[in-house]
């Protein structure tokens, strides 16, 4: 979960909710990382 402030806008939260099929499956950061990019490329927010 993240709070985004952008200028100038109102706040936007970011939930990614992800699932591993094992309990001693690895946590899949890049699928984090890449939620996140798509989010801020379609608000307008990346560099």
């Amino acid at each position: 979960v993240a709070v985004l402030y952008p200028p100038h806008r109102s706040p936007i939260i970011l939930v990614v909710y992800s699932n591993k099929a094992n309990e001693d499956d690895e946590y899949d950061d890049a699928l984090i990382a890449d939620a996140a990019r798509v989010m801020s490329e379609h608000f307008g927010l990346s560099n």
